[in-house]
């Protein structure tokens, strides 16, 4: 996976961009095998009454050759950069999902999630409940 930052006019220091870097690896780390590229374009709205505006904008290209495209506007270089990366990886699931419909076993949970695909679940062997005690008053 390609991940590529393009900021005209818009200074982030070198801290910041490897951070960026990290988070959007981390961000699409479970279906890496599926994007080719990411791009991030930051650019300064050029609009005298919107002055300090941001415009961040994710492309993700997939192995398959189909590409989502993500934009969003806030004042914030951070919030603006984690609002498009969560929108970019929700754009991207809904696409793998479509492609994935009907074989469950191939569906990506949602980072940071621990659940297990249904064919795990059902291999898994059941666990017989605690014996439970009653005492009479």
């Amino acid at each position: 996976m390609d991940i590529d930052i393009r900021s005209p006019g818009v200074r982030m220091p070198r801290a910041q961009r490897n951070a960026l870097l990290r988070d959007v690896r981390h961000t699409f780390a479970s279906c890496s095998h599926r994007v080719a590229h990411v791009l991030l374009q930051i650019t300064l709205v050029q609009d005298a009454r919107r002055s300090g505006l941001r415009d961040c904008v994710v492309e993700v290209h997939l192995a398959d050759g189909h590409v989502e495209r993500v934009q969003e506007r806030r004042r914030h270089v951070g919030v603006v950069l984690r609002r498009a990366l969560q929108r970019a990886w929700q754009a991207t699931l809904r696409w793998v999902g479509r492609l994935v419909q009907g074989r469950s076993a191939l569906r990506l949970p949602a980072p940071g999630s621990r659940a297990l695909p249904p064919a795990a679940a059902a291999a898994r062997p059941a666990v017989a409940p605690a014996a439970t005690r009653t005492v009479d008053p």
